[in-house]
């Protein structure tokens, strides 16, 4: 793949805003484009940069490196080579969808505005895809229960869940998710009732290891001797 630049991510520490701007000043860097984010919580401030160069991936590291020099690590500095395609740019506005630029620099005013229109179809794209992913469906089927007064075994919740994937436009998880959600939904429905736990427990572990009605047998009779399990479980 031929790359034609690089995606910046700095820590924004005391004077790289300056650092920055001063970017421009290097006939090697063809086009720069910057934008400063406070991060997810307000706590994190850094600024993300595009930069269109035919600088080498390790010398424009070196480079960057000996100008933003007051930190080290990747939570300090990030720096990935870029294909010129118009999403690492798009990337500048996923923070904030109408922030303006901390720096443009022989980039038109045409592209910027692609970028966020393209930014908006992904956050679009994105938001779509939480709203049908498939871990939302625990809680719902939570409530389902709850209201209901029930408490199915693991494989009328498995179906039960599947059911409500494909009914109300959710993804269907898949086999590792749908068996961990069952089980997770079913110990929630007895969780306080100490026996109905223990017994849970118990058959599920003989799931897992694949234990023939003899060897489980064998198994909850010892976990009794040892005090392990209640009698009421037994």
């Amino acid at each position: 793949m031929e790359y034609n630049g690089h995606c910046v991510r700095v820590q924004a520490l005391d004077g790289y805003g300056e650092k920055i701007r001063m970017l421009i000043t290097c006939s090697d860097y063809t086009s720069i484009a910057a934008i400063q984010h406070k991060g997810g919580k307000g706590d994190n401030p850094h600024y993300h940069l595009v930069i269109r160069s035919a600088v080498k991936d390790q010398a424009l590291r070196v480079r960057l490196r000996k100008i933003f020099d007051l930190g080290k690590g990747n939570d300090h500095m990030s720096i990935k080579p870029w294909d010129g395609n118009i999403d690492a740019i798009s990337y500048l506005f996923h923070e904030e969808p109408e922030a303006l630029l901390f720096l443009q620099h022989n980039i038109p005013d045409e592209t910027i505005t692609k970028a966020r229109e393209r930014n908006k179809e992904v956050q679009t794209k994105i938001a779509t895809a939480k709203e049908r992913a498939s871990w939302k469906i625990e809680e719902e089927m939570m409530n389902i229960y709850l209201a209901n007064k029930t408490k199915p075994d693991v494989y009328q919740i498995a179906n039960d869940i599947i059911l409500f994937a494909l009914r109300h436009d959710k993804y269907v998880p898949n086999d590792f998710l749908l068996k961990s959600m069952a089980y997770k939904i079913k110990f929630r429905l007895i969780d306080g009732d100490l026996a109905q736990e223990e017994s849970f427990a118990l058959s599920y572990t003989a799931r897992v290891f694949r234990m023939d009605p003899d060897q489980e047998r064998d198994w909850i009779d010892t976990m009794c001797r040892r005090g392990g399990v209640s009698s009421k479980t037994k």
